[in-house]
């Protein structure tokens, strides 16, 4: 019966019938390639930002050896581990000097209080954190993103503990201007669309690419936890400072309790998809309207056919009836 109905519809309706359906594997395949597409430009987009974060935290380590080799020889110098006090006051003016960079330098006794310094002397530092893990471990250490006793502004320390006959005698600290880790980033090879910055382990933004300085210390409140677990990965998250989706990679950075994370935008990452998805969609709709158009101008010419073959049949008829 279904076959009987289908075959007394009128033939366009049939022919347009025909070609809708020729339709739906273009949908399918559309889709498909879709799917396709995404996945592939989402893997390039997250390699191309595990990459990106790995050269921001080879820049970002490279800096911190860069100043930390110089505090090391500080901290062993003769002037600070057995110097009296005018000794150490003149090595620190000599070296704040000849270290652009740093904001301040200073030099501390066993209980954190500030003997000889480059702005000011008998502020302590015992409560500081960088303070105590220098006291604990032995080890140096560079502290998140803090606000300077001394100046009242975003800093970043470096300290390294210094000793005299093996016993603790306090630490020598460089403060830098989070200004100077913002500067490495635009000598970071990146294009216009990546987002690079740099988080301290208290969630407190370091640093970023393109942002102003009244970013800086911004606490994340949307970031992914997994970003400051220590180790490194992607992940698509909302940005805390845009609240736009990104794509990420992040990276931790050696020897700090620092991570680099490199993103671009979700929208802009999948442009090169929609824009693939349209030209197909839009030659498929090309495709399936000269299909229709080909299907009317032939129903048409059958039309017409069927026509003078009735009429004629008609004419037949009447003559071999006279």
């Amino acid at each position: 019966m279904k076959a009987e109905s289908w075959l007394k519809r009128p033939l366009a309706w049939r022919l347009y019938a025909a070609v809708l359906v020729t339709a739906v594997p273009l949908i399918v395949i559309g889709v498909l390639l879709f799917l396709f597409w995404f996945e592939q430009r989402r893997l390039l987009v997250l390699d191309a930002n595990v990459q990106q974060a790995r050269l921001g935290a080879a820049f970002v380590s490279g800096w911190v050896e860069g100043h930390l080799r110089t505090l090391i020889t500080l901290a062993a110098a003769n002037e600070v581990r057995f110097g009296m006090t005018p000794d150490k006051q003149a090595l620190i003016e000599r070296q704040v000097h000849a270290q652009p960079t740093w904001e301040d330098l200073f030099i501390t006794d066993a209980r954190g209080t500030i003997i000889a310094g480059h702005i000011r002397k008998g502020v302590s530092i015992a409560d500081r954190d960088y303070f105590h893990s220098a006291l604990a471990t032995g080890k140096p250490v560079i502290s998140n993103l803090l606000v300077s006793r001394l100046t009242g502004r975003p800093i970043i320390n470096i300290a390294v503990p210094y000793y005299r006959n093996g016993t603790f005698h306090g630490v020598v600290v460089a403060s830098i201007n989070p200004d100077h880790l913002q500067a490495i980033f635009s000598g970071v090879p990146s294009s216009t669309a990546t987002v690079i910055a740099l988080w301290g382990s208290d969630q407190r933004l370091i640093a970023r690419s393109g942002s102003p300085a009244s970013m800086l210390g911004r606490i994340s409140d949307g970031n992914d936890p997994r970003i400051f677990s220590g180790r490194s990965g992607t992940a698509i998250i909302r940005s805390s400072i845009t609240h736009d989706r990104l794509v990420i990679a992040y990276q931790p950075v050696p020897g700090t309790p620092w991570v680099i994370v490199a993103g671009v935008e979700y929208a802009l990452a999948l442009v090169p998809v929609y824009r693939a998805v349209a030209i197909f969609a839009i030659m498929s709709l090309l495709v399936l309207i000269s299909m229709l158009w080909w299907s009317l101008r032939t129903t048409r010419h059958i039309s017409e056919d069927f026509g003078k073959i009735i009429n004629a049949s008609r004419n037949a008829t009447r003559n071999s009836r006279n």
